[in-house]
């Protein structure tokens, strides 16, 4: 009948709006629940309640908005990287998400912050498991809650940290006193180099003049010893041209003499045999000759001056030869060469004698060398001035809290390596040089604590020059700790000293360990 007919239609009506309505509002409630367990997972506590009741998203400094159901979605949309720290989305995709990362509660211990690439890594970082919560992507692993444990560990950490620097602090007050005498040493130190290079500069005038004079003797001297080379070169070059162009001719003479001898021969066979042959003639006469020329040469070396070798080419020698003994020409030629063979022999000795005295070893030096002396003793003092003043110009922090390291060198071995620390001087690895300090104290940006940079070190293969960047921090004695390699060949270390430590330090120390009593003690009232 028609109206069973609309009773039914009627009934599965009721039935679909009611299914609608319970579609709907299941929809909106799991449209509230989603942020409380989702969207905040990895924001701290601040952030988590300001985005509770959000709708949107504000990031990459303000210039970028986006719905609050695109945060912790597993996907990156904000350059910067804040839209995910409970997913690794954006691992590496900005500073934010390196240095802020993740948030971990840490519920009963001290709350952390985790890199996003670490987020579902399979390793657990945060005490409480928070970073490993999604089993399908790291392997199905599944953190254990360490909390407590760390939470008692890092409170006998501070307890030993906080007793160390109110020691720090002691001793840093007890160093303190002697920070001025340190730099007025270091000062007055310098005013008496400077004194001595005063003096010193002085001496090496009044020495200046006479190093001069000797100098301007010696330009002197060797000016003369050239000229004299120069005349001796050319004396013996006039000399062996006039050698050969008398050999040339005694040759011609002697051909032309060769039918003269011949018939000359023939003739004295009937001389008498008693009379003396020509060839007793020239021996007779030139033995007389070179008798005759070596005394001239002893006399004149005896008499003559440096000048007076000038005319020598002049000196005239018999000739024993006549026209009747042209069948002896060539006795002729021997007595050329002699003669010429002494001149050059007496030349030798007459230049030798004058230019003694300017080759000779003995030359005086003396002023030369007082002044030489002089000069490198002021320049051993401007060495000692560069490295005092450099000392005095560099930074020592804060009231100069850190003079009293600037002589001091620390050491600590880790794994195979020794590495070795100058605060003020050199940092190394072994014998590999990692960086000098030529700064002096930096401020971090960041923490606000004081720094140490070395620089320029020994070059890495194919990479960079080695550094180090040494962090100060307070400890009741001096320690070289935590050396790392973040970056290849950039290294990072921690020198404890009593120097880095003060009232504030100890204080918030003093904060930190009330703050995790007050944790483990209401870790221990939510377990009971």
């Amino acid at each position: 009948p028609p109206r069973a007919t609309d009773r039914r239609a009627m009934s599965i009506a009721r039935v679909l709006v009611s299914f609608i309505a319970l579609c709907a509002s299941a929809s909106t409630s799991f449209a509230k629940t989603e942020p409380s367990h989702v969207i905040l997972r990895g924001f701290d506590p601040a952030q988590a309640s300001a985005l509770r009741d959000a709708t949107t998203f504000i990031c990459d400094s303000g210039t970028r908005t986006i719905a609050i159901t695109s945060v912790n979605d597993d996907y990156c949309d904000c350059d910067d990287g804040t839209d995910e720290p409970g997913t690794s989305a954006c691992a590496g995709a900005g500073e934010a998400a390196t240095t802020k990362g993740m948030y971990c509660v840490n519920r009963g211990s001290t709350p952390t912050r985790v890199p996003s690439s670490r987020v579902n890594d399979g390793v657990c970082d945060c005490c409480d498991g928070s970073d490993e919560y999604d089993t399908a992507q790291n392997d199905g692993v599944v953190c254990e809650n360490t909390c407590t444990k760390a939470a008692k560990a890092r409170r006998a950490e501070l307890v030993n940290a906080l007793s160390a620097a109110r020691r720090g602090v002691k001793a840093k007050a007890k160093a303190s006193r002697y920070a001025k005498d340190d730099r007025h040493t270091m000062e007055t130190e310098l005013q008496d180099l400077q004194g001595q290079m005063d003096k010193a500069q002085s001496a090496l005038e009044v020495l200046r003049a006479p190093k001069e004079q000797e100098e301007a003797l010696e330009r002197e001297m060797r000016e003369k010893e050239r000229l004299l080379e120069e005349k001796r070169a050319e004396e013996t070059k006039s000399t062996e041209e006039e050698e050969k162009e008398k050999e040339a001719n005694t040759d011609g003479d002697a051909r032309d003499d060769d039918g003269a001898r011949e018939r000359a021969r023939e003739n004295d066979a009937a001389e008498d045999a008693a009379e003396e042959t020509a060839e007793e003639r020239g021996k007779r006469i030139a033995g007389q000759w070179i008798s005759d020329e070596s005394e001239s040469t002893r006399v004149d070396d005896e008499d003559d001056d440096y000048d007076d070798h000038a005319d020598e080419d002049h000196v005239v020698v018999d000739d024993p030869m006549s026209a009747e003994d042209s069948k002896t020409s060539k006795f002729s030629a021997l007595f050329a060469r002699a003669k010429r063979a002494l001149q050059r022999a007496r030349l030798a000795k007459k230049d030798a004698d004058a230019g003694a005295d300017l080759t000779s070893p003995a030359f005086p030096t003396m002023h030369r060398d007082a002044f030489d002396k002089q000069q490198r003793a002021v320049d051993a003092l401007q060495t000692q001035i560069d490295q005092v003043r450099a000392s005095v110009n560099l930074n020592y922090g804060p009231d100069d809290v850190l003079i009293s390291l600037r002589k001091q060198c620390f050491e600590v071995k880790i794994e195979k390596y020794v590495y070795k620390a100058c605060p003020f001087g050199e940092a190394h690895q072994d014998s590999v040089r990692l960086g000098t300090n030529t700064d002096g104290v930096e401020i971090s940006p960041l923490t606000g604590g004081m720094m140490l940079k070395f620089t320029n070190g020994a070059t890495c293969w194919n990479g960079p020059n080695r550094s180090l960047s040494l962090t100060l921090k307070c400890g009741d004695r001096e320690a070289l700790a935590d050396v790392e390699e973040p970056s290849r060949c950039e290294y990072s270390a921690t020198l404890f000293t009593p120097q880095a430590c003060d009232e504030s330090a100890v204080a918030a120390l003093d904060a930190e360990l009330s703050t995790l009593d007050r944790i483990i003690a209401g870790a221990g009232r939510d377990e009971l």
